[in-house]
C-alpha cells in the first residue's frame, strides 16, 4: 500500500489560501472595533468603514487568511510569497486554490481607497 504525506501532489496548485491565527492582536472584540465605523488612519479623506470592509488585525475573531504564491514544497514545509503573517504564527489550514471557488482577478471589485491603501503593501 502506497504511503502519502499531507502535501503529496500539492505542487499542482500555484497559489494557496492559508488560514492563520493573529498572534499580535491583543484586543478582544469590542463595540468600538466591530459595531461602529472605523476611520482609516492613513488618509482622512477615506470613508469610515466597518471592520469587514478592511483588513485591520483587531477583528471579531483572530483568524487571518492570505492567498499565497506557492514557491516550493519540501517534505512538510511550504515556501510561499505574500503570507500576511509574522514568523511564529500558527497555521490553521492550507488548501489548494481552486478556480471554481474564486472570481478572476480582473473581476474583483474594490473601492479606490483600498487600492491606494494596498499599493505598496508588499514592497
Amino acid at each position: 500500500m502506497a504511503r502519502y504525506s499531507l502535501l503529496s501532489r500539492f505542487r499542482a496548485s500555484p497559489t494557496t489560501p492559508i488560514s492563520w491565527w493573529f498572534i499580535t492582536s491583543t484586543r478582544f472584540p469590542t463595540r468600538k472595533c466591530c459595531g461602529s465605523p472605523v476611520i482609516q488612519e492613513a488618509i482622512k479623506e477615506w470613508p469610515k468603514v466597518g471592520i469587514f470592509a478592511q483588513r485591520k488585525k483587531d477583528r471579531p475573531n483572530k483568524i487571518g487568511v492570505s492567498i499565497c504564491e506557492l514557491l516550493e514544497v519540501d517534505g512538510l514545509t511550504l515556501k510561499v510569497r505574500a503570507l500576511d503573517a509574522i514568523d511564529g504564527t500558527p497555521i490553521l489550514d492550507i488548501k489548494p486554490h481552486v478556480k471554481e471557488f474564486n472570481p478572476e482577478a480582473g473581476k474583483v471589485r474594490q473601492p479606490e481607497w483600498m487600492t491606494e491603501l494596498m499599493k505598496d503593501y508588499y514592497a
